[in-house]
């Protein structure tokens, strides 16, 4: 239901469409239907037809599946691609698997499936789920393994959300027979191999699923990874040196059995066994960096052995650092690793300040004045350092007045604090060692240099506007119309 235009401005326009149209743009023939539907109540579109969808389950989400028309029988028939919420404005990547003589992708790890790349568009009332081949650029993700070890991924889904997926599963084989060969649950377990200096074009398996972290395996241990946090993440420590038991016995067994340990591992450090973790945009997609751990570049400092727990780092311009002891015995070995804290050096500060402050006139068309505005106090900042940059706004007072002759309310715009609580407000700042009252306006937004990670980062920002009384009259209000020619639609129209 949307307004009219121009002389129909007042009147309401009903547009009847279907909730649902999905649209094949892949090049191939595809079927679809809800997960909680049979086979046999799938529909056929062919690449490049637009068909609505009627029938849908009276269910909490709305997921939809589909699969190549063209896989024989003697392959197992169709196998539907993974579930995906069709009510869910934005795009979603789904694998589908296709016939074998069609040309698969090479990140599906040798399975005949190719990607499919589905925008979910809101245009009024009706959802358009279109679908369209996806290029190798087109991987959400790309994976890039750059130690001497080989990894393994799989996307990690929780008890909860795997019995979901089970369920869903029983649900299509009570709904009329169609177990779903290559269902939700299929792909829940699929793990894919990241030899090392190789990468990996990847997708989520289980578009569906509430938490998306992706789990990285590497010589028995493992590390669960968001991939929405851009930036570098906490180093992931793999394959470590095993310690020494604790003493229960005689004192020659328990150091036998620490002096095999430590031969064992002599000759390795921290980076033969540590991989640095770093997750940045390049273009449209995320890559996730898998690095050797460099304590010299990193953001996290190293556990310090022997000083009871890891060591809190101050690294500064001049590479010398000043550690100070923190206890961490409780920690795992990756959480034991801390964030350096940069040494922050000012390079410029550039201040303008205008105690007078800023006044600004409105005159109309017939040199009346209609409207006064006065900033008092104002006061533009910028901060130089060598990792932010910050911007300051500051404003005392805001006030707006009235000009027209005979006004009912002379002031328009005014801070609400005044009198008594004005000055309590100024002489609890004085006493705090600030002087003056809290500004009216305050805008302040920290900005980090550091642009690696393919993203502008704001540290801090926040806009501060103290309490405001506004009071306004119709002639005031007709003055500006008349001053800024609003244009309403129907009004000039004959």
């Amino acid at each position: 239901i949307e307004p009219g235009h121009g002389r129909y401005s007042h009147t309401r326009v009903v547009t009847l469409t279907s909730r649902y149209v999905v649209k094949n743009s892949t090049g191939l023939c595809l079927q679809y239907r809800t997960v909680y539907s049979a086979e046999s109540a799938a529909e056929v579109v062919e690449d490049g037809e637009r068909r609505p969808l009627h029938t849908l389950f009276k269910a909490r989400r709305r997921l939809l599946t589909i699969a190549d028309v063209r896989r024989p029988e003697a392959a197992g028939g169709p196998r539907w691609s993974a579930p995906f919420s069709i009510d869910d404005v934005g795009r979603v990547f789904v694998r589908v698997p296709v016939a074998a003589g069609h040309h698969a992708s090479a990140a599906s790890g040798g399975r005949n499936e190719v990607l499919v790349k589905i925008d979910i568009m809101l245009e009024g009332a009706c959802l358009f789920v279109v679908m369209q081949s996806a290029q190798l650029a087109d991987w959400p993700y790309l994976v890039e393994n750059r130690t001497p070890t080989d990894i393994t991924i799989w996307q990690y889904l929780e008890k909860q959300q795997q019995q979901q997926t089970g369920g869903a599963a029983a649900a299509q084989q009570t709904a009329g027979g169609g177990a779903a060969p290559d269902g939700a649950a299929d792909y829940a377990e699929r793990k894919y191999v990241v030899p090392a200096g190789q990468a990996l074009d990847y997708a989520w398996d289980v578009p569906t699923a509430a938490t998306r972290l992706l789990v990285v395996s590497a010589q028995g241990s493992t590390r669960r990874i968001s991939l929405q946090e851009i930036g570098e993440q906490r180093p992931f420590v793999y394959g470590r040196p095993m310690l020494p038991p604790r003493r229960s016995g005689g004192t020659h067994s328990t150091a036998a059995t620490a002096a095999t340990l430590l031969a064992a591992g002599a000759g390795r450090t921290l980076a033969d066994y540590t991989m640095n973790i770093e997750v940045a945009a390049v273009g449209p997609r995320q890559v996730l960096r898998l690095t050797g751990y460099t304590p010299e570049t990193s953001l996290y400092a190293p556990p310090m052995q022997g000083l009871g727990g890891a060591a809190r780092v101050t690294r500064t311009s001049t590479a010398q650092t000043a550690m100070t002891r923190r206890s961490s015995a409780s920690a795992s070995a990756d959480e034991r690793f801390e964030a350096v804290e940069a040494d922050e050096k000012t390079r410029l500060v550039f201040r303008v300040g205008l105690e007078g402050g800023i006044g600004v006139s409105v005159i109309n068309r017939l040199a009346s004045e209609i409207m006064f505005a006065t900033l008092t106090d104002v006061e533009l900042k910028y901060t130089d350092s060598t990792s932010n940059q910050t911007y300051k706004l500051t404003a005392k007072w805001i006030q707006v007045d009235n000009q027209i002759y005979g006004a009912l309310y002379p002031i328009v715009v005014y801070p609400t604090t005044l009198g008594a609580a004005s000055t309590a407000a100024a002489a609890a700042l004085a006493a705090s060692g600030t002087a003056g009252a809290p500004p009216a306006l305050q805008a302040v937004a920290v900005h980090a240099k550091d642009s690696s990670y393919g993203v502008e980062y704001f540290k801090y920002a926040s806009v501060l506007v103290q309490e405001l009384s506004v009071e306004l009259d119709e002639d005031f209000l007709y003055a500006l119309l008349d001053f800024v020619k609003v244009d309403v639609p129907g009004w000039n129209s004959s």
